[in-house]
């Protein structure tokens, strides 16, 4: 099954535009900082140093996918240390293929 969708013919890009819901989503991670450096003193976390280094998260249109995208997406930037970038789909129809494909890294849910 994996093999079959890892080479259906599906293209690189994401397969829709952002819609304004999601397009919401990306604005509000990118307008803050969740987990400071206090907050993970507190909790006896450190940072990572990825730099340079992106994930790129799929957001769908559900409202689930995009709370659940954008926690990993938090824990992604503000304890792992990554870059995180977002890309838009309408639904896991060939998810495994665009994550093969390198269209997507992560869809979470």
């Amino acid at each position: 099954l994996v093999a079959s969708l890892a080479t259906a013919q599906t293209p690189v890009e994401c397969p829709c535009a952002c819609d304004a819901l999601q397009n919401a989503t990306k604005q509000i991670f990118s307008s803050s900082t969740c987990l400071t450096t206090e907050i993970l003193e507190e909790l006896d976390l450190q940072k990572s140093d990825r730099e340079g280094t992106s994930l790129r998260f799929e957001i769908h249109t559900w409202p689930s996918h995009k709370i659940t995208t954008l926690v990993g997406a938090i824990l992604a930037r503000d304890v792992m240390g990554y870059t995180s970038e977002f890309t838009c789909a309408e639904s896991d129809v060939n998810g495994l293929a665009r994550i093969t494909n390198g269209a997507t890294d992560v869809s979470i849910e």
